[in-house]
């Protein structure tokens, strides 16, 4: 990148006359958490290669440590006596004859109450292993247990061996060097202990032949003079890495490691220098060429690290892109330092504040970077995320079964599915994937929809597809089909429309990943009336068949192969239109013991309806509510949206995904039919857009719920977006363990739900009411909220909280505009509010715009929807932003105040003012 006077730089920018100050001091470390209790180590970021990092338990740092290590590598793990309870824990670093500050102090946490249903079971990861590796990693285990892999000769053997461990110390993965090398057909398990609770084994691994070619690895990043470690990238999962200087002798090799992923750091045995020649080679049973030479640049080509913008209120900065173990100095825009730490987290001596702008740059070797990255801080910084389906490990299998009739209710229905499934890469031979363990396993069920097809109408003629006319369930009799749809000469009704194949799309992404995907054929339940318990039956049907095809190879053709393949702990399920509802109920009426027979993990619901009345507990939902919907034109998911709850479950959540421009039917392709009933509510969405908005996010749910993956988590709650989607999809969100404030459900809108007192100034009306079609005919929700409507300029309230908040991250509330001639006309004015905190003697306030849109109600053509969103406000920001007065106290605080600012007029609905995660 080309850097510009600093004058110039915009955000994002390098520049390369910025002029530092001397840091003089270091970063404190940053302690990893969770730490539970019994654990014999913990993990430390931010620390600088070479540092020496000591931690004290239950004492201040003056003491004499609990642990101590010479920081390698980042995170590091550190060697402590057995922590209980409660125990406090700091730590400091000292580099180069600087000594660090305190830590924050990270508390031991109870494992038990953290995961009340038992420990997790974990996975080996990343498959695939192959002969002559020997690395891997336990996955899915809890920081600082004490994880072991074992070996059987073959699978099912029950002979284990141990081949390897340790202490797990820096996160839910820990790589382990194992010996033996692994051999053909080798299972490979893994399974941890933490206090006296031992978790499940996990699945077997099994080992698979040596490719029969060997790629050469690449180097992560370029190398720069004095460098003594580098990221290797490309490598196959347990090989050898060897990193040669200026030849590709033996004597030339100067680093080399066994890896347990794709890319791994490797240390050199002496410093690099400019102008010298690198080669890389890897090696399993046979050993890779090698690269071809890589240059060691000269310090003058060091380029600035990234990173992250910055929120006001954060005290540290999370590095993007840095060479390997480089130092990174942040600096304020007068210069002086604000950080000096290294990893991918480091730790200020300040908290971020409105206007500051950062000047950030990297130390690698020898070299100190001559340019620096500017950014500027923000209150809220929404992340764009990637596209989570677009990618995955495997090929994509596929077949169909179908194991004779169920009687579900009083209706009898075909057993019948088709299944896309996770097989080899190449995808040639249609068998499930010798690698990757048990699979997780995912239900899908199709909504009401006419079960017979008239080929010769044009895709999209809304009577294209008719339910039957007669008792036959046969093809509909053209001689009692209303006018509008009669049959014409040489038109005719041979075929069976596959509404349960109008998801292979999704199926496709699911199985990319690792994922088993079944869709289940209902059109056996299609064209009759209500039938949502049925087609939950239908659900637990085809779990059981699974059940049985997981221990015993089930009954139909190919089965065989999912035989002790099958994840029966993390079943997810996919349901759209009545399947939406069905799948909720499917999951709040599951007849299955969770330890032993089937775990239904959590629900993804797709336009449904809402006539059972379900309220789903503990399990997380991603609800998906298309604004143009105009077949469940209410958007009946709102109300199962906000009857689901934690029931007490610690690690509960759920998510709601408002969709303007999306219609119900184009997120099955084989439903033609358009019925887009927006009328000024923005611009219709392609097949094409919402197909690719179901891909991604249920791809990223279901990953971030059966398979755990970190980092995707932050769409769900409205933190981040996902690339390449629409702009205008409002997100509502909860999850256990928040402070509620008020859920404006008592009746008494001036006595929260905390039993302290509100107090409003100004409005016209300010009264708690339910948000059901009562209200306005607008909200269609199943909660009650505050109405609060003003006709001059700056009205307020304050809701008290008397509280210590600094445990929680954000200050949540839901809220939309009404429909209200108070307000503008659809879209065209977008309402702001003021939104702030009050205690410690500080006020501090941000504007709704710098966190998100409010949104008009949705115009519908015939009918207006008013649905709320969540608004989540780092309360690291309102602790920062001041207005008059000291900076707020987040231990101490008083009120949470809302404001209308210069708006004269406007009709607000809210509700769940909440400190949450």
């Amino acid at each position: 990148m080309t850097s510009v006077p600093v004058a110039h730089a915009q955000d994002g920018e390098e520049v390369d006359d910025f002029e530092p100050q001397n840091p003089g001091f270091v970063s404190p470390p940053i302690i990893l958490e969770p730490i539970f209790a019994c654990t014999e180590v913990i993990a430390v970021t931010g620390v600088i290669p070479g540092a020496t990092v000591e931690v004290f338990v239950n004492q201040p740092s003056t003491g004499v440590p609990d642990g101590v290590a010479v920081v390698q590598e980042d995170p590091t793990p550190i060697s402590v006596p057995a922590l209980a309870v409660g125990d406090q824990v700091i730590a400091i670093q000292t580099y180069s004859g600087m000594t660090s500050a305190d830590s924050a102090t990270a508390r031991v946490a109870d494992a038990s109450a953290a995961y009340p249903d038992g420990f997790p079971e974990p996975r080996v990861n990343p498959p695939p292993l192959y002969e002559c590796g020997k690395r891997t990693g336990s996955y899915e285990h809890l920081p600082g247990s004490s994880a072991e892999l074992f070996s059987q000769p073959s699978a099912g053997a029950g002979t284990y061996t141990s081949i390897g461990g340790g202490r797990a110390a820096t996160s839910d993965t820990a790589y382990f060097t194992i010996s033996p090398a692994f051999t053909l057909d080798e299972a490979i398990t893994t399974q941890y202990s933490l206090c006296s609770t031992t978790s499940p084994m996990s699945g077997e691994e099994i080992v698979q032949p040596e490719p029969s070619f060997i790629p050469e690895p690449t180097i992560d990043e370029e190398v720069y003079d004095g460098m003594d470690v580098v990221w290797v990238n490309g490598a196959y999962n347990g090989s050898r890495i060897e990193v040669y200087l200026n030849g590709t002798n033996p004597s030339d090799v100067i680093g080399a490691r066994y890896t347990g992923a794709s890319r791994a750091n490797v240390w050199f045995s002496t410093a690099v220098n400019s102008g010298d020649q690198l080669f890389v080679t890897q090696e399993l049973c046979n050993k890779s060429t090698p690269t071809t030479s890589i240059p060691v640049k000269p310090c003058s080509d060091l380029p600035a690290p990234v990173i992250r913008t910055p929120e006001i209120g954060d005290d540290f900065v999370i590095v993007l892109k840095a060479v390997a173990r480089a130092r990174i100095e942040v600096f304020d825009a007068s210069g002086v330092a604000l950080g000096n730490g290294s990893g991918s987290r480091i730790r200020l001596n300040r908290a971020i504040r409105p206007g500051d702008r950062l000047f950030v740059r990297q130390i690698a070797g020898i070299c100190t970077g001559s340019t620096f990255w500017a950014t500027e801080a923000r209150c809220k910084k929404v992340d764009e995320l990637g596209d989570p389906s677009s990618d995955g490990p495997f090929g994509i299998g596929e077949l169909d079964y179908s194991v004779g009739n169920a009687t579900v209710g009083t209706t009898t229905t075909r057993v019948d599915a088709h299944v896309r499934f996770p097989v080899d890469p190449t995808g040639a031979d249609n068998v499930l994937s010798p690698w990757g363990g048990e699979f997780p396993i995912v239900f899908l069920l199709h909504g009401n929809h006419g079960i017979w097809r008239n080929p010769s109408r044009p895709e999209g003629d809304r009577y294209r597809d008719l339910c039957p006319t007669d008792s036959s369930w046969g093809p509909p009799d053209p001689s009692v089909l209303p006018p509008q749809v009669m049959v014409m000469p040489g038109e005719t009704w041979p075929i069976q429309v596959e509404n349960h194949r109008g998801y292979d799309y999704l199926m496709d992404a699911l199985a990319r990943r690792g994922y088993i995907a079944v869709s289940i054929d209902g059109n056996d339940v299609n064209c009759r009336s209500g039938h949502i318990v049925e087609r939950a039956a239908l659900i637990h049907e085809h779990i059981e068949l699974w059940m049985d095809v997981h221990a015993n190879g089930g009954s139909f053709t190919g089965g065989d192969m999912f035989e002790g393949r099958v994840d029966l702990q993390d079943v997810g399920l996919f349901g759209h239109s009545r399947g939406g509802e069905a799948a909720v109920g499917a999951a709040v009426t599951s007849p299955f013991d969770p330890l032993t027979e089937a775990k239904i993990t959590s629900v993804v619901s797709l336009a449904p309806v809402d006539f059972e009345g379900y309220v789903l507990e503990q399990t997380p939902l991603l609800m998906l509510l298309p604004a143009a919907d105009g077949d469940v034109s209410r958007n009946s998911g709102a109300r199962i949206y906000d009857r689901s709850n934690s029931g007490g479950h610690p690690r509960w959540f759920r998510s709601q995904q408002y969709i303007y421009g999306a219609n119900h039917n184009f997120f099955n392709s084989e439903w033609g039919f358009d019925d887009n009933s927006s009328g000024a509510g923005g611009a219709p969405l392609s097949r094409t857009q919402q197909e690719a908005i179901l891909r991604m996010m249920t791809r990223g749910f279901f990953d971030d719920t059966l398979y755990r993956e970190a980092g995707g988590h932050g769409f769900l709650s409205g933190d981040a977006v996902l690339a390449g989607l629409p702009s205008e999809i409002y997100p509502s969100y909860a999850r256990s363990g928040s402070l509620d404030v008020d859920l404006h459900s008592n009746g008494a809108p001036f006595v929260n739900t905390l039993g302290r007192p509100v107090v409003e100034s100004g409005f016209d009306v300010f009264s708690e009411e339910s948000f059901s079609v009562g209200y306005n005919s607008t909200f269609y929700h199943d909660t009650d909220g505050l109405r609060a409507s003003w006709t001059s300029p700056n009205r307020n309230y304050s809701s008290e909280v008397m509280a210590d908040v600094s445990a929680f991250e954000y200050l949540s509330f839901r809220v939309t505009q009404a429909v209200d001639t108070l307000n503008s006309t659809h879209g065209s004015i977008a309402t702001t509010i003021g939104v702030g905190l009050e205690g410690g003697g500080g006020v501090s306030r941000v504007n709704s715009a710098d966190i998100g849109v409010i949104p008009y109600p949705y115009d519908h053509g015939t009918r207006d929807k008013s649905m709320m969103r969540t608004l989540r406000v780092p309360t690291a920001c309102l602790s920062q932003l001041v207005n008059g007065g000291e900076v707020v106290d987040v231990q101490n605080v008083e009120d949470v105040i809302f404001d209308t600012d210069s708006r004269s007029s406007g009709v607000l609905g809210f509700d769940q003012l909440s400190f949450t995660e």
